[in-house]
């Protein structure tokens, strides 16, 4: 996590994405979000992917949440997974 955050204040042309598990009172899911901002624990990110059971968010809603709480990260350059995506790798495996 510490390399993602040094990246990310980079200000550079790559992408960020951090995996949250969200949970609303029936439903949990496991949603990429769109890094903006990240300060300290209060990080704010875009939901990137459409949500199938949530009910109160939505692809494209800013969320407010702890970075540190990411299950996973990911930085995009030049269209390609250049750091991150850990689970993902895993489950190609």
């Amino acid at each position: 996590m510490p390399y993602f955050i040094s990246e990310f204040k980079k200000k550079n042309k790559d992408t960020f994405f951090a995996k949250f598990k969200i949970s609303e009172t029936d439903a949990t899911e496991h949603i990429w979000l769109m890094m903006l901002r990240i300060d300290n624990d209060r990080s704010y990110g875009i939901i990137s992917n459409e949500p199938a059971g949530l009910k109160h968010i939505i692809y494209g809603d800013t969320l407010t949440i702890n970075i540190w709480h990411a299950e996973d990260i990911m930085i995009i350059r030049n269209d390609s997974i250049y750091f991150g995506g850990f689970l993902q790798k895993e489950m190609e495996k």
